[in-house]
């Protein structure tokens, strides 16, 4: 879905539009079109629909993974880049919870291609243990 490309000592991250374009965007801009993409799609009643009688897509799944995936490498980079600056304004704590929560609903539901069957290597089988203690 997105790969990083290093070009100049800053980094490129690949985004595909929904009409299939590729585009090479910093960071900021990566950002930018998944936080968009992201408010833009829930909101999306055809989507997510909040009324009773109608049916979700039936590409839902692949919706939510590519919103699941796009927020994972978003969260990456502010680890690799920039996490120096969030322990210093005391945030990790805040940036650990989040990150948490999207790797244990990866496991849950296999939502960023982590299948093995050996379930001591799955993402979330190391912070499931740390959160049941």
């Amino acid at each position: 879905l997105t790969k990083q490309f290093h070009v100049h000592k800053s980094r490129l991250y690949l985004w595909q539009d929904d009409k299939g374009k590729r585009l090479k965007l910093t960071a900021p801009h990566y950002t930018d079109f998944v936080m968009t993409y992201t408010h833009r799609t829930i909101n999306d009643e055809s989507i997510f629909p909040t009324k009773f009688d109608k049916d979700f897509p039936a590409n839902f799944d692949q919706v939510i993974k590519k919103i699941h995936q796009s927020l994972i490498h978003v969260l990456s980079h502010i680890y690799h880049s920039h996490f120096r600056e969030i322990y210093e304004l005391g945030l990790h704590p805040h940036l650990n919870c989040i990150f948490s929560h999207l790797v244990l609903l990866s496991d849950q539901f296999k939502s960023l291609g982590f299948e093995s069957q050996d379930s001591s290597i799955q993402p979330g089988a190391k912070i499931s243990k740390l959160i049941n203690k």
